[in-house]
């Protein structure tokens, strides 16, 4: 209960400016220059901050060098080394849709393990290699790739509102539309089968994150000693961890589930 309050809260202060979905119109304030912690779009009427993924994608393709590659990089980096991927249990929109969808009743489907690699090869071409590479005659980036094809938190948070409303028009040519709606439904519907398909198969945030797991300040122990292995973490995980294998692993969203799950009290969090 205390994360869903967290969840709830952490949504609304992302995105308080709610009258906007009315009108279509975008908060340009001093606010939006900075980015927020978690996968939250800065089309979105409601956002205050910018997403990181999008600033990162900016960083990356700026030509010449300038500061937002060091506040991108930076506010990444001092999340990763104090928590991990605590953000993607505790604050991130995205991740609370899923963690609800998934509460529809339907049959459940695993997500094979080699699939989380998909997160990774989403960050290293579509946030980092594309924007970098792929430049126009002047030199400057094509654009925020993972934005423009991909992000179902962008379609649902900026593109559905906006359109809704009459803010923007569809493109004469709107084939990024389509695939990226395309995608918003398969993983709507994924979401209802699988847990947090999206956090585990596709999120290069989850990704930058979750390489700071091993050595984070904060992390997850188990205490060998009292754990039974009775499995009840890995039932209740959000990512389907049994937190005994591996307590950091870079999967691990934090969320402290199989802390509370445990009857044995064999799971800690902190420094």
């Amino acid at each position: 209960m205390v994360r869903r309050i967290v969840q709830s809260l952490s949504a609304l202060v992302f995105n308080p400016w709610l009258p906007n979905f009315l009108t279509g119109k975008l908060y340009k304030g001093p606010l939006k220059n900075a980015c927020v912690p978690v996968l939250n779009c800065h089309s979105c009427p409601a956002a205050t901050g910018a997403c990181p993924i999008g600033g990162l994608q900016a960083a990356v393709g700026a030509r010449p060098f300038n500061w937002i590659t060091l506040h991108v990089v930076g506010l990444l980096g001092a999340i990763g080394a104090v928590s991990g991927r605590f953000a993607c249990g505790w604050l991130c929109p995205l991740g609370y849709l899923q963690d609800g969808l998934h509460k529809i009743p339907s049959p459940k489907l695993r997500i094979p393990r080699v699939f989380e690699w998909g997160k990774y090869a989403t960050l290293v071409v579509l946030v980092i290699a594309l924007p970098l590479l792929w430049v126009d005659r002047t030199g400057q980036s094509t654009g925020p790739w993972f934005c423009k094809v991909v992000c179902p938190a962008g379609t649902l948070e900026g593109a559905v509102p906006l359109l809704g409303v009459g803010a923007e028009r569809i493109p004469a040519r709107p084939y990024y539309l389509i695939l990226k709606s395309a995608i918003l439904v398969a993983f709507l519907g994924w979401m209802v089968v699988s847990k947090r398909p999206f956090c585990r198969v596709a999120c290069p945030l989850g990704a930058i994150y979750g390489m700071f797991n091993r050595a984070s300040l904060l992390r997850l122990r188990v205490d060998t000693a009292k754990c039974v292995k009775c499995d009840l973490c890995g039932k209740t995980c959000p990512v389907g961890l049994r937190v005994y294998e591996d307590a950091d692993s870079s999967a691990c969203v934090r969320c402290l589930s199989c802390q509370k799950a445990c009857p044995k009290q064999a799971v800690g969090f902190g420094l």
